[in-house]
C-alpha cells in the first residue's frame, strides 16, 4: 500500500517554484482548495495554497521582517510567540487540508526562510514529506524581479544567496532533491527522476511515464531557457555537475558562494536604498488611495445607513399594517365590499368616458372631412382671388375652419407629448431596472479563458469514474420515476459509484410506493440507495437534508422530471475531474431538447449563474458557502446558491456537451406557470438584496410595486398575492442584506431576470452524430499586437463545438508567426482536424479564397479571428442544412461585442442583439443592406465551386458582396437562434471610423454583385 507524501517545494522569487508545483499538481498532488488567483505577472498561477502564504506573512511580519528582506531571521524566533501562533494555524492546515491526502505539495518562496518551523510541526505529526529545492540562474531571476518589483540585481543576488542558504540549513538531514528549471524546460520528464530520489517508496509516479496526455501537459510548462549566465564559473559548474547527473543540494552551497563573489557591495548598497524610497513612495500613495476609498466607503456606509433607516420604517409600517389588516378582517371584507361598489362605478364612469372619447373621435372625423370637402371644392379654388374680399361674407366658413385646426393641432400635440413622455419614462425605468454591474459581470467570465487549454477528450470509463453522490427531491412525481432511472441504468456509468438519497416532500400520489418498489428492486445495483420522508420545505430545503447525508467530493442535483443521455455523466465528471486548480464550483448540464438560453462564455464555458435541472455540485464548496437559504421556497433557488458561489471567489461551468432530456417543457404551449410567476419574481427580489448594489434594491423594491400597482394582471386574484410578496420581500430583506461573500464578483440584474439571454428558447435541439458531414470553419488572420490572443479563444470556441466533425482551416495573411498557436491547438485537440496555410500579403479577400479552395468538407463557414461561437452553432446549422435539401445556407443571429484590447486585456461592452439580423431570408432585402454577419451563416461548398469566392479588389464588405452572387435565384434559411458573436471597437471614435469605410465600400460592393448577378442571369 502506497503511504501518504508531501513535497514541500523550495526556492526564491521567480525560480520557477510555479512551474514545478503546477507539475506536480498534474502528477496528483494536492494543493488545497483554495488557491491564489493568477495575475498578470504569473498568468498561468501562482499554485500557492492562500492560508500557507497568510501564515508566512503574519509570521514574518511579527518578526519585523519581509518577503524582500535578504537579513536573517532574529536569533531564538523560533520560540518566538509568533512561531507558536504559526504553529497552531499550521497543524489546523495540516489536519483539515493535507493529513487524508496520498500525495500533497505546499509552495511559496517564502518557505525558505520559515522552513525550520513547518519541518519541526509536520515532523512532530508524524507526516511523511521532502523538500524538492529549485535553481534558477540568478540573472534571470534578477531580470523577472527588475521587471515585477524594479530590484536591482544586487539586491536581487543578496536575496538569492539568503533564500538559498537558509533552504540549505533548514533540509539538512531531509530527503531532497534538487531541480534546476533550465533541466526541465530542455526535458520536462526530469522531474521524474527528481521525485523518485526525493519520494522513492511512497509515490508510484512511474505510472504516469508514458502516458502521452500526462506528457503533453507536461511539456506545455516548458519555457525557452534564458541565454545568459551570471559568470562563466557559474556556468562552468552547472554544465560539470548537469553532465554528471543532477545537482545536489551541497552543490547548492557551491553555487552560494559563486553568487557571492560577483555582489557588489558598493552598487547593493544604492540598490537598497533606492529600492527603499520607491517602496516608501508606493506606500504612501496606497495609504492615499486607502484614506480615499476609506472616504468614499464611509459616504457609501452613510447612504447604505440612511437607506436602511427608511427600510426599517417600512417595515415597521408593514408590520402594524399586517397586524391591523389581521386584526380587522372583518372591516377588510366590507371594505372590499365598498371597493367593489366603487370599482363598478369607476367602471360605469370609465364607460361614459369611452362614450365621449368616441364622440369626441366621430367629431373629429366628421371636421376633418368637411375640412377636406372644403379645400377640395371647385368654388374654394376659383374664388381663392376673392376670398379676402369675401371674408365679412363667410364669417360661418371662416370659423368651422378655425374651429377645425385648432382642434386638430391641440389634440396632436397632446399625443405627441404624450407618447414622448412614456418613452422616456418607459426608457427611465428600463435603465433603473438594469443593474451597473451587468457589463463587469460579462467581463469577469473572460478571466476564465486564460486558463483553458484543453477539453477533457475522452469520457471517464471504469476504474477511472469518479464515485458520486445523487440527490433527489420528490414530490407528486411517480410518471417520471421510471425513465428517470432506466435512463440512469443505461447511461454508461458505473452504478456502484452512484450513491442516491431521495427526499419526499410528503407527496400525495403514488410517488413514495413507487420509490420504494424502484428502491428494491434495483437493490444492490447503486453503490447506496436511501428514501426518506420529510415535510414540504422546498426544493433547496430537501437537498439540504441529502447533502448533509453525502459522503463523496461531489453531488449531483438532479430533478427527476429528466432522462439521460448515453455518456452525459462520464462526460460530466471528465469535467469535474479536469478543474485540478479546484476553481470551479458547480458543473451545469445541457438542457434539450429546449436549451436553458442564458448566456455562457464560449471559449470557457463558465457563466455567471446556473439552473439547478441537473447540475453537479462540489461538495467542500457547498459547505464553505452554506448550501441552499432556507428561506426561498422554490424558483431563484439555484440563482442565489450560484450568486453565493461566485460571492467567494468559485467559478461556475455550463457543459454543452452533456446533455440531458428535460420534459419540463416538452411543449411550448401554454408556458405560464403561475407557481413560477409568484415564487419567481419573489425570489429574484430577493437576490437583488443579497447581492445587488443600493440602486439595485431599491429598484426590485420599485419592480415589485409595479407589479402590484399595473392595470393588467397575469390572474384575476394575482393583485393580492402580489401584495403578499411585496410584504414578503421587506419583511425578510434584514436577512437577506446578510450572507454575501467577500469576493469582488459582479452580479447582473436585468429586470426580473439576471444574465442576458440568447435568442431561441424555443428552438428545439437536434444533437448531430460525431460521423455527420464534414464542416470546413475558415479563419482569417493576420499578424498584429494581441492577434494571436483572439486566434487562440477563436480556436477554443471551435473546439467546443457539439458537431464533432470540423475542419479547422486558418490563413495568414503574410507570414506565419501565429502558426505555434495553431499547433498548440492542434496538439491538445487531435480529434480536430486543422490546417494552417500561410499567404501573401494579398488581402483578406484573397485569404479567404485561399481557404475556400484548401476546404474539403460539404459545408463550409468563416469564423474571423476576432469572433466566437458558441457550441451549438455548427449543430443548428447543420441540422437546418441535412434537413432540407433545397436550402443552399443557413444563417442564425448573433451578439455584437463592443470590445477593447490592448496589452493582452480584453474588455467587453454590453453584448447587442440588433433587431434588423433577425430577418427572414428575403432576397430584396438583402440588396438593401447586410443582415447576415459573416460568422454567422453555414453554406454549401457547391456554391464557391458555382459561383467563386470574394472579390479581391474589396476589402470592405466583402461578405455582404459574396452573399448577394450565393443567394441570387437560391433558397437561404433563417434560424432564430443566438449562436455566436462577432466584435466592434468599443471607442467611439474607432466605431465611427470604421463605419465610414463601410459606408464609402458600400456602392463598389452592390455595383459588383449586380454586375456579377447580369452575368448570371445572361443579361
Amino acid at each position: 500500500m502506497i503511504k501518504p507524501f508531501g513535497v514541500f517545494v523550495l526556492g526564491m522569487h521567480r525560480s520557477g517554484t510555479s512551474t514545478i508545483t503546477h507539475a506536480l499538481q498534474i502528477l496528483g498532488a494536492d494543493l488545497g482548495p483554495r488557491l491564489i488567483a493568477p495575475a498578470t505577472d504569473n498568468p498561468d498561477g501562482f499554485f500557492e495554497n492562500i492560508d500557507v502564504v497568510s501564515i508566512n506573512d503574519a509570521l514574518l511580519d511579527e518578526l519585523g521582517h519581509a518577503w524582500d528582506d535578504f537579513r536573517p531571521l532574529p536569533e531564538g524566533w523560533l520560540d518566538s510567540d509568533a512561531a507558536a501562533r504559526a504553529r497552531a494555524l499550521i497543524v489546523e492546515l495540516y489536519s483539515s487540508t493535507f493529513s487524508q491526502k496520498p500525495l500533497w505539495a505546499i509552495k511559496d518562496p517564502r518557505l525558505c526562510l520559515t522552513f525550520p518551523l513547518w519541518r519541526q510541526v509536520f515532523e512532530g505529526l508524524g507526516a511523511a514529506f521532502g523538500a524538492l529545492l529549485m535553481v534558477r540562474d540568478p540573472i534571470a531571476i534578477a531580470d523577472s524581479l527588475r521587471r515585477r518589483n524594479g530590484i536591482g540585481t544586487n539586491l536581487s543576488n543578496a536575496l538569492w544567496l539568503a533564500y538559498t542558504r537558509a533552504s540549505c540549513e533548514a533540509s539538512v538531514g531531509l530527503a531532497s532533491a534538487v531541480l534546476y528549471l533550465d533541466e526541465f524546460n530542455q526535458n520536462s520528464r526530469s522531474i521524474f527522476d527528481a521525485l523518485r530520489k526525493l519520494a522513492d517508496g511512497y509515490v508510484a509516479f512511474e505510472r504516469y511515464e508514458g502516458k502521452s496526455e500526462i506528457e503533453q501537459r507536461l511539456d506545455y510548462l516548458r519555457r525557452a531557457p534564458m541565454e545568459g549566465r551570471l559568470s562563466p564559473r557559474w556556468n562552468e559548474y552547472i554544465h560539470k555537475k548537469l553532465s554528471a547527473g543532477h545537482l545536489k543540494r551541497e552543490d547548492l552551497l557551491e553555487l552560494t558562494e559563486i553568487v557571492a563573489e560577483n555582489l557588489d557591495a558598493h552598487a547593493l548598497v544604492s540598490e537598497c536604498s533606492a529600492y527603499l524610497v520607491r517602496e516608501r513612495s508606493h506606500a504612501l500613495h496606497d495609504v492615499r488611495a486607502l484614506l480615499g476609498a476609506l472616504q468614499s466607503l464611509q459616504q457609501e456606509h452613510e447612504k447604505v445607513t440612511a437607506w436602511a433607516s427608511g427600510l426599517d420604517a417600512a417595515l415597521i409600517e408593514a408590520n402594524a399594517a399586517t397586524a391591523s389588516w389581521r386584526s380587522k378582517h372583518d372591516g377588510t371584507i366590507r371594505s372590499n365590499m365598498e371597493l367593489k361598489s366603487r370599482l363598478e362605478q369607476a367602471l360605469h364612469d370609465s364607460s361614459l368616458n369611452f362614450t365621449a372619447a368616441r364622440t369626441l373621435e366621430e367629431r373629429e372625423t366628421e371636421l376633418l372631412q368637411r375640412y377636406n370637402r372644403i379645400i377640395g371644392s371647385h368654388s374654394w379654388k376659383i374664388t381663392k382671388p376673392l376670398r379676402f374680399a369675401r371674408r365679412a361674407s363667410s364669417v360661418l366658413l371662416k370659423g368651422d375652419v378655425t374651429a377645425i385646426w385648432t382642434e386638430l393641432t391641440r389634440r396632436q400635440v397632446r399625443k405627441t407629448q404624450g407618447a414622448l413622455l412614456r418613452q422616456h419614462i418607459f426608457r427611465k425605468i428600463s435603465n433603473y431596472a438594469n443593474s451597473r454591474q451587468n457589463v463587469a459581470a460579462l467581463n469577469q467570465l473572460l478571466v476564465t479563458r486564460a486558463s483553458v487549454k484543453v477539453r477533457p477528450a475522452v469520457v471517464l470509463t471504469g476504474e477511472s469514474c469518479i464515485a458520486f453522490d445523487l440527490s433527489l427531491v420528490t414530490y407528486n412525481s411517480a410518471k417520471w420515476l421510471d425513465r428517470y432511472f432506466q435512463s440512469l441504468i443505461v447511461c454508461g456509468y458505473p452504478l456502484e459509484r452512484i450513491y442516491i438519497h431521495v427526499v419526499d416532500n410528503g407527496s400525495n400520489d403514488d410517488t413514495l410506493n413507487r420509490l420504494r418498489e424502484i428502491q428494491t428492486s434495483l437493490h444492490g445495483l447503486f453503490g447506496a440507495f436511501e428514501v426518506v420522508v420529510e415535510a414540504n420545505r422546498g426544493f433547496g430545503a430537501g437537498h439540504d437534508v441529502n447533502f448533509r447525508r453525502c459522503t463523496t467530493n461531489f453531488v449531483l442535483v438532479s430533478n427527476v422530471d429528466l432522462e439521460f443521455t448515453q455518456g452525459s455523466l462520464s462526460r460530466l465528471l471528465a469535467h469535474a475531474r479536469a478543474d485540478e486548480e479546484e476553481k470551479f464550483a458547480a458543473w451545469e448540464m445541457c438542457q434539450a431538447p429546449y436549451e436553458h438560453p442564458k448566456h455562457y462564455d464560449p471559449v470557457s464555458w463558465a457563466t455567471n449563474w446556473q439552473a439547478y435541472a441537473c447540475v453537479l455540485i462540489r461538495k467542500v464548496a457547498y459547505e464553505q458557502v452554506g448550501g441552499f437559504d432556507k428561506r426561498i421556497f422554490m424558483y431563484c433557488e439555484d440563482v442565489e446558491l450560484s450568486y453565493r458561489f461566485r460571492s467567494f471567489g468559485w467559478y461556475l461551468m455550463y457543459c454543452p456537451d452533456c446533455v440531458v432530456i428535460h420534459h419540463a417543457y416538452d411543449s411550448q404551449k401554454n408556458l405560464f406557470k403561475p407557481m413560477q410567476f409568484f415564487l419567481g419574481t419573489l425570489g429574484a427580489g430577493y437576490v437583488r438584496m443579497r447581492y445587488g448594489t443600493a440602486r439595485d434594491r431599491l429598484a426590485g423594491v420599485f419592480l415589485h410595486a409595479w407589479l402590484v400597482l399595473r392595470r393588467e394582471q397575469p390572474l384575476k386574484d394575482s393583485r393580492r398575492a402580489l401584495a403578499t410578496n411585496f410584504i414578503k420581500l421587506l419583511r425578510d430583506a434584514p436577512h437577506f442584506l446578510r450572507g454575501k461573500g467577500k469576493s469582488m464578483a459582479a452580479f447582473p440584474f436585468r429586470g426580473f431576470d439576471f444574465e442576458i439571454t440568447r435568442t431561441g428558447a424555443d428552438l428545439a435541439l437536434f444533437p448531430t452524430r460525431q460521423s455527420d458531414v464534414l464542416v470546413s470553419i475558415i479563419t482569417r488572420t493576420y499578424s498584429t499586437p494581441n492577434r494571436g490572443i483572439l486566434l487562440r479563444q477563436a480556436g477554443m470556441s471551435i473546439c467546443n463545438q457539439r458537431h464533432g466533425n470540423i475542419e479547422w482551416i486558418v490563413v495568414q495573411d503574410g507570414g506565419e508567426d501565429l502558426k505555434p498557436i495553431v499547433d498548440e491547438i492542434s496538439l491538445l485537440h487531435p480529434d480536430l482536424k486543422v490546417r494552417f496555410v500561410s499567404d501573401d500579403k494579398l488581402g483578406r479577400s484573397h485569404a479567404g479564397n485561399v481557404g475556400l479552395s484548401v476546404a474539403t468538407g460539404e459545408y463550409c463557414m468563416f469564423l474571423d479571428d476576432d469572433d466566437l461561437l458558441y457550441a451549438d452553432h455548427c449543430e443548428v446549422l447543420v441540422n437546418c442544412l441535412m434537413r432540407d435539401s433545397s436550402v443552399s445556407a443557413a444563417y442564425a443571429l448573433a451578439f455584437e461585442v463592443p470590445t477593447d484590447i490592448s496589452d493582452g486585456r480584453i474588455v467587453e461592452g454590453d453584448y447587442i442583439s440588433h433587431s434588423g439580423h433577425a430577418q427572414k431570408w428575403d432576397y430584396s432585402v438583402l440588396q438593401k443592406y447586410n443582415f447576415i454577419p459573416i460568422q454567422t451563416i453555414l453554406f454549401r461548398r457547391k456554391l464557391f465551386l458555382e459561383r467563386g469566392g470574394f472579390n479581391v479588389a474589396l476589402d470592405q464588405l466583402e461578405d455582404w458582396n459574396l452573399w448577394l452572387r450565393y443567394g441570387y435565384q437560391n433558397n437561404f434559411k433563417f434560424v432564430r437562434k443566438t449562436t455566436s458573436l462577432y466584435r466592434i471597437p468599443l471607442s467611439e471614435e474607432k466605431k465611427a471610423a470604421r463605419q465610414q469605410l463601410l459606408h464609402a465600400a458600400y456602392e463598389a460592393a452592390k455595383a459588383d454583385a449586380d454586375e456579377a448577378i447580369r452575368a448570371l442571369s445572361g443579361m
